[in-house]
Formats: C-alpha cells, structure tokens, sequence
C-alpha cells in the first residue's frame, strides 16, 4: 500500500513537473492553436446568428433584438461579479502547489455565482420595462429583457468556469466546447427565429446559454478530478479574502461598464430611434473579426503570465507580456485596414436596408484596435492583482464613453461610434502608463 502511494505521488509530481518545466513558447503556441480552432466556431457562429436574425425580422426589429441583447450582456457582466477573472488567476496560481486552497476558492466561487446570477435574473425579470427610455417604451422589447433573465443567469453562472478552464490551461476541453456550442447556437438561432420570429430569436438566446453552461459544467469536473481538485463549499468562506480584493473590485468594473453601455444605447435610441442602433450594432458585429486573433491569444497569455509571476520569472515574463502587446496590436490593425477595405458592402450580409458610411466603420474598427491594445496592457495589472487601480481606468471610460454619447447622441450611429473611440483612446493610454510602471519596477 506505501509503496503503491509513493508511486501514485510519483507520477502526480512529473506531471506537474513537466508542467511547470514546458517551454513557455510551447505552450504559448498549443494554447493559441486549441483556442484559435474553437473561437473560429464560436466566433463565426456569432456573427452567423447576427446575420440570420436581421435577414430574418428586418432592420427595425433588429435594433430591438440588438438592445435586448446588449442590455443582457452589460447586466451579466455584473452578475458574474468578476468571478471569471478571480477564477483564472487562483486557479493557475494553486492548482499545482495547493490543491485544497483551488478546490475551496472554486466552491466559494460556484457558490457565489449561483447566488447573483439568480438574483440579478429574478430582478431583470421583474423590473425589465424600467431598463427602456421613456419615450421608446415597447412591450415587444419588454417582453425579451424578461426572457432574456434566462440568457443572464446561465451566462453569469457560467462565467467562472470559463475562467476556471483558463486557469487549468484547458485549452483542447475549451476549444472542442466552443466548436460544439457555436453550431449549436447557430441551429438554434435559425430553427426559433424562423418558426417564431422575433421572439423565437430571443428565446434562442437562452437556450444557447444553458446549452454552453451544461458543456462547461461537465468539463470542468473533468479537469478537477485530473489535479485532484475536490471543489467544496465547506471552509471555502476562509478564501473570502479573494472576494474583497479581487472580486468585488472587477465587479465594480462591470457595473460601471454595464451603465456606460446601457446609457449610450438607450441615449441613441432615444435620439434617433432603434432603427439606428441596428445599423451601429451590425457594423459593431463585425468587431469580433479584428478582435479574434488577440482575443484568442490574450486567453493563453493571461494564465501563462499569471504562473511566470508565480514563479518568479521576471525576466520571462516582461518578454511575453511585451510581445503579447505587440503582436496583438500588430494583428488588430491588419485585419481592421482588411475589413475597412471592404467597406459598406460588408453590411449588406444583414440585409439590403443595412448601410453605414466609411467613418462609422473607421471608427468603430479604430476603438477595436484601440480595446485589443487595452486588454493586454491590462494583464500587467491583473497578474500583479491590481484590480482596484484597474477600477479606476474602468471608470474613466466609462465616463468617457457616457459623456460623448450624450453629447454626439444627435449623429446616431457614428455619434455612439465616436463614443466609443474616444473612450478606448482614454483607457490605453491609462493602461500604457500603469504596464510601464509595472514592468518597472518588477513587483507583483
């Protein structure tokens, strides 16, 4: 019985040895080719669900498709409370050298996500018609955002196990994930939106999200019993800690970025009706494309930077976060110029009654580079777990981002597309000044 334990403890160290001890650019490049092969199903599978919806209803109620949606999206970033985030990083940090602290920040975790999530859906449900601009009220888009309660619980709930499979460097289990759910929302998408119309595209959007939650449920027990995480929920309250210093502050983020979002749309709307923000909200689908290849990227890099720090590879990792910006910026701005040579064109996939001038896609194309920048300039911050300092940023542009929406609200499309950009432009310049410090001074 010693000797089999010995063995057993044998193998599960050069596992975690070989590890560790991985080359950084290996594993850099077989996280990004597993996430790159499921995030070109999800991510095609996203715009593919845009086009079928407006083809499918028309411009008009597109843009009240696209208001419900965006309003689910901007509430779940609040229910997940940051939980996706606080995931990642504590489980690549623990999950080799504590096992018991990973199982019980998880089950603190779950917990925690299950309670918001409910809540926040119970009081979208409830309280939907106080979220649409007095003088754009519809009982059609009240109807969605209480439908939509159902998209806003399972996506939140499952936003920490999609930070978990991050942190477990899962990404062959994520990518086969999102390959899977995308045809699945695709299907979805089309087979409720042409049998039910409008509503059946709503209804689609929670059934692709507990169809993606089921997935990563059963994943990521799979992942947890390969490390020997047993998740609990007894004791996890002594990881509280994690909550008020890490958590809450990137709940803080969401909250001020859901308002900025919500406040820009339903000013548009208000101004120039839902017809406009379904033209700005196709050209801001086409944002995915240039955002694609950092995005996938940025999720390899977050938890390997997280484990350098760890480790004390300070040397390694100035390097990686260093090339990480620059060959995600370099990406962003090719295939930005690429679809800004398209042009308008672009926008007739949506339908013939789609159009957007050149700004408009300048625009929008240039705060997407401008986010990509952004994003990785913030994992400095991130892994040195200065989160509140990233709470700040988060509410200069969200400030930003209100404010010029008010002001350019007038313009529509390209008035809410300025907005944006002129927000993205405040956020890296902020980000770039805190990166600096950080790869300054070499803390944590």
């Amino acid at each position: 019985m010693a000797n089999s334990a010995i063995t057993l403890n044998s193998v599960l160290a050069s596992s975690r040895f070989a590890v560790i001890s991985r080359p950084v650019g290996l594993r850099l490049a077989r996280g990004v080719a597993w996430t790159a092969l499921g995030s070109s199903v999800a991510q095609g599978g996203s715009l593919l669900c845009a086009v079928i919806v407006a083809r499918l209803v028309g411009k008009g109620l597109y843009g009240q498709y696209a208001f419900i949606l965006s309003t689910a999206i901007a509430i779940t970033s609040v229910a997940g409370l940051g939980l996706g985030f606080t995931a990642t990083k504590y489980v690549s940090q623990y999950r080799l050298s504590d096992t018991g602290k990973a199982g019980r920040i998880l089950g603190l975790s779950s917990s925690t996500a299950v309670l918001t999530a409910a809540s926040f859906a119970v009081a979208m449900a409830l309280f939907a018609p106080s979220l649409i601009s007095g003088n754009v009220r519809s009982e059609l888009v009240a109807w969605g955002l209480r439908w939509s309660a159902i998209y806003v619980y399972f996506t939140a709930v499952n936003a920490y196990q999609v930070g978990a499979m991050a942190g477990f460097e899962a990404f062959g289990a994520v990518a086969a994930i999102n390959g899977c759910a995308g045809a699945a929302i695709v299907v979805l998408t089309w087979c409720l939106a042409a049998g039910a119309g409008f509503k059946g595209a709503v209804q689609a959007q929670g059934a692709g999200a507990t169809v993606l939650w089921t997935l990563y449920h059963f994943a990521l027990r799979k992942q947890c019993r390969k490390y020997g995480i047993a998740v609990s929920c007894r004791g996890a309250w002594r990881e509280r800690a994690v909550l008020f210093h890490f958590s809450l502050p990137s709940a803080a983020c969401g909250i001020v970025a859901a308002f900025a979002v919500w406040f820009g749309n339903t000013t548009v709307v208000g101004m120039r009706g839902y017809a406009e923000l379904a033209v700005f909200s196709a050209v801001y689908n086409l944002r995915p494309i240039v955002l694609f290849v950092p995005a996938l990227v940025g999720r390899v890099t977050l938890p390997l930077l997280n484990r350098l720090l760890a480790d004390g590879q300070g040397h390694a990792y100035r390097r990686t976060l260093r090339a990480s910006v620059a060959f995600n910026g370099a990406i962003a701005l090719g295939l930005a110029v690429c679809l800004f040579a398209g042009g308008t064109p672009v926008l007739r996939l949506f339908g013939k009654d789609f159009a957007g001038a050149p700004g408009l896609f300048a625009m929008v194309l240039g705060s997407a580079v401008l986010e990509v920048i952004a994003s990785c300039l913030f994992q400095s911050l991130f892994t040195s777990g200065r989160i509140w300092r990233n709470l700040a940023i988060n509410c200069v542009w969200a400030g930003v981002l209100a404010g010029s929406a008010k002001i350019a609200a007038g313009y529509g499309a390209a008035g809410l597309a300025f907005s944006y950009l002129m927000a993205s432009g405040a956020s890296v310049s902020l980000y770039g000044l805190a990166a600096s410090a950080q790869c300054g001074t070499g803390r944590r």
